[in-house]
């Protein structure tokens, strides 16, 4: 029998979406929607992070495909972590991660200086501060 929370752990989540989720956990809150164009830059450096870390899927008419690890590294993400557009110029979108690994990257990302480094942008956000 698959209790609740391992059934959670097994879902998957868009990026864009996982990348809020990842800020939030490691800032304390959620990021200024006010600045939309920072708020994109920051979801996409939160979706790097995690990409070094866990495995990313695009998900689309085959099912679950795995990117590339050489792709996820060299890459770049755009739109707010909506997309990744490779060395080549190609965009993959409708990226996903499992929640579980999702959760596994954030303990991971903590015990380096992300938080840190995105509490100080934070801080300096008009209406931005202190968790």
């Amino acid at each position: 029998m698959v209790d609740a929370r391992s059934s959670r752990s097994l879902q998957y989540l868009s990026l864009r979406t996982a990348a809020s989720l990842a800020y939030m956990k490691l800032v304390g809150s959620p990021p200024d929607v006010r600045d939309t164009e920072a708020m994109r830059r920051v979801l996409d450096d939160v979706a790097h992070a995690l990409a070094i870390i866990a495995p990313i899927r695009i998900y689309d008419h085959e099912g679950l495909v795995p990117v590339d690890q050489r792709k996820l590294l060299t890459g770049r993400f755009v739109r707010g972590a909506a997309a990744l557009v490779d060395l080549q110029g190609h965009e993959h979108r409708n990226l996903v991660i499992q929640r579980g690994e999702l959760e596994s990257a954030i303990l991971i990302l903590r015990q380096t200086q992300l938080p840190q480094s995105l509490r100080a942008v934070h801080a300096k956000k008009p209406g931005g501060g202190s968790p």
